[in-house]
């Protein structure tokens, strides 16, 4: 059972997002 990558994905995304977006 692999992990599901679009969640893989989307979890990337987010952090990737939430890292260059200013707090």
């Amino acid at each position: 059972m692999k992990l599901p990558t679009i969640f893989s994905l989307t979890v990337f995304v987010l952090l990737l997002g939430f890292t260059i977006t200013p707090a």
